[in-house]
């Protein structure tokens, strides 16, 4: 084959020696011959003297170009390569422009269009396509490109669906191809922003198996590979695939920032219940997860959501003013308006006290997102601060039907309902949790509403219940149901006699007595409550001495018991992928109201005066009067 186009050369040598009016044609001929044989530099000394006697010479041009585009593939140094390629798009460019040559133009923005994309400039490409439409030439040739072309602009412009459509139709239709490897790297990209990891994954190993990956795409595929190894919980091999990607880029912000995620998502996964939180281990999650933070934001301080992820950290931490700046900065510096950011801006509100400014940002972020089901609970709580119960039961009512699967429904319901003194629904709404008879927090919750009801056996169901299950608040447990089952059997009456039985009476100072040794309060009934019953026993027993006793010490006790009610951190719940792992602790904290003021037994200093005067009465007479 080469000795034709050697032959050929020879013959075109010889034609432009004989006949000077072939000789632009035979100048062309044996250029395109020295061009099969890679003599390139040959060529383009006949390209040049063709061009020398035709200065519109358009398939002159064109060859020109091919040959200097082709040096540059040739060529290892940048800049010798970057300024051989500029002089490859002039030469098409001046094709175009004599526009002698009809083939000569196509081709010669078919390698224009070719060499902006294999130079990233996918704008410039897109134009070009758009003048082979505006001269009217064959598209089909140029079908590829614009598929390819337009999915990545929609990359670019955050478009994810549209791109990764466009791009896997390439990659069908272009089973070989140089733009397969390239539609692989930016759908790979699409899957990413678009939380489709493992598809990411799948593409990069697909270019493997085509050539070898450049540096971005082993950074990237890294990423993709330490991610899916936190959510698989393999938590050391993540950290190192993080480490190897900040080993490429050291000072690329996306290996901090997801090893900062990593630390509060893997003490996340290890205590699965919030009751089995290590304050200190949390503590130290925590700090190390803002150490990595603060080393991303040194490389990138224009990501909102690196700012949105230490507006979390922050938040949970319980540095409300700090976290606050955070998700500040992030919403300046997002390039939408994005519904969880002013979700956390209103939650953080509301822990500062701000309940207005809690309102005004969770109203936007339902706005933002109809089906945003969190900010409609945290609306709730905050409408019922604010005594507007109606609109707290229509926001609560939203969450509950977007989220029917949540555990935590139940719970929310039976708390409004529970602080708006609708004792039996709220009971209802306890008993309609599936893990009702599991939860430590809701039979707690529904044994108040039985106490509040006077449902008494129920009451003792659930606190037997809790007792059983052995929490580390067993003993008030245990209390508190004792305690209950004095009272019940102090007041049973029998059926022939009219006052109480002093053997009743004697088996309720015995309960009493049991838990009075614990020196400790249960979740209901305080420590001066055991020793005020006490009091009121011994009073019905005609054993004044011992009941005087027992009302000073349940006084003694009274006294020492703060009156200030203690309100819990609130939260709520929500769930996710890497990121959305940190936005759980937002859910971390139950919003239960605790006190005195529901709590049966509480006696103030006026009956204190008087049922102590009445005992000392009793001791003087010794005369059995009903006084309580």
């Amino acid at each position: 084959m080469l000795s034709e186009y050697e032959e050929a050369i020879g013959c075109y040598t010889e034609a432009m020696s004989k006949e000077i009016g072939v000789l632009n044609v035979a100048l062309l001929k044996r250029a395109i011959a020295f061009i099969e044989l890679k003599s390139y530099d040959d060529a383009l000394e006949d390209l040049q003297n063709l061009l020398d006697n035709d200065p519109t010479h358009s398939e002159a041009y064109y060859f020109k170009g091919f040959i200097l585009e082709k040096k540059s593939n040739i060529l290892t140094c940048s800049l010798i390569c970057l300024e051989e390629y500029n002089d490859a798009i002039l030469c098409f460019e001046q094709a175009i422009k004599h526009n002698a040559s009809r083939k000569a133009v196509l081709k010669s923005l078919y390698e224009i269009t070719k060499i902006k994309i294999e130079n990233r400039d996918f704008y410039e490409a897109y134009h070009t396509l758009h003048r082979a439409e505006l001269l009217g030439l064959d598209l089909k040739i140029f079908a590829k490109f614009r598929l390819f072309t337009e999915g990545v602009i929609f990359l670019m412009k955050r478009k994810h669906e549209e791109g990764i459509e466009s791009l896997t139709t390439v990659i069908k239709k272009l089973p070989s191809d140089f733009v397969r490897p390239m539609a692989y790297n930016y759908r790979a990209y699409g899957y990413f922003c678009s939380g489709k990891i493992k598809k990411a994954l799948q593409d990069y190993q697909e270019i493997c198996k085509i050539s070898k990956l450049d540096k971005a795409a082993t950074y990237n595929k890294l990423l993709c590979e330490g991610i899916l190894a936190a959510e698989a919980e393999n938590f050391e091999s993540a950290l190192e695939y993080f480490e190897k990607a900040q080993k490429i880029y050291k000072t690329k912000m996306e290996p901090y920032f997801y090893k900062g995620c990593l630390a509060i998502y893997a003490f996340r996964k290890t205590h699965s219940k919030i009751e089995e939180y290590n304050k200190e281990k949390l503590h130290a999650a925590l700090l190390e997860s803002i150490q990595e933070l603060e080393q991303a934001l040194q490389y990138n301080d224009n990501s909102s959501a690196l700012y949105y992820v230490r507006g979390i950290v922050f938040y949970v931490m319980g540095k409300f003013d700090i976290a606050l700046m955070n998700i500040e900065k992030a919403i300046e510096k997002a390039d939408d308006n994005y519904a969880k950011y002013y979700y956390l801006r209103g939650c953080i509100h509301s822990c500062s006290g701000n309940y207005q400014g809690a309102l005004s940002d969770l109203t936007i972020a339902t706005n933002l997102d109809k089906n945003f089901g969190p900010a409609y609970l945290e609306r709730g709580k905050v409408y019922f601060i604010f005594g507007e119960i109606k609109q707290a039961f229509m926001d609560i009512q939203k969450y509950i039907s977007g989220k029917p699967e949540d555990g935590y429904i139940h719970l929310w319901a039976g708390n409004l309902l529970f602080n708006t003194g609708a004792y039996k629904d709220a009971a209802k709404a306890y008993s309609n949790s599936e893990s009702i008879n599991k939860s430590e927090k809701l039979l707690r919750l529904r044994s108040r509403c039985n106490l509040i009801l006077k449902e008494l056996n129920a009451a003792l169901a659930d606190l037997t219940r809790l007792v059983e299950m052995k929490t580390n608040n067993n003993i008030q447990y245990l209390i508190d149901r004792e305690c209950l089952l004095s009272l019940k059997v102090a007041s049973t009456i029998a059926h022939d006699r009219e006052s109480l039985d002093p053997d009743n009476l004697v088996e309720g100072i015995q309960r009493l007595s049991k838990v009075v040794s614990y020196k400790s309060s249960g979740e209901v009934f305080k420590l001066h409550d055991l020793y005020f019953y006490k009091a009121v026993y011994h009073f019905y027993l005609e054993e004044y001495e011992q009941a005087i006793v027992d009302l000073d010490t349940a006084w003694y006790h009274k006294e020492k018991v703060s009156k200030k009610n203690q309100g819990a951190r609130r939260g709520s719940q929500e769930s996710g992928d890497m990121i959305r792992v940190l936005e759980d602790f937002l859910s971390d904290a139950g919003s239960e109201r605790k006190g005195d003021e529901e709590k049966p037994g509480t006696f103030d200093g006026r009956e204190y005066v008087y049922n102590k005067a009445i005992m000392h009465l009793m001791v003087t007479m010794k005369k059995p009067l009903i006084i309580f």
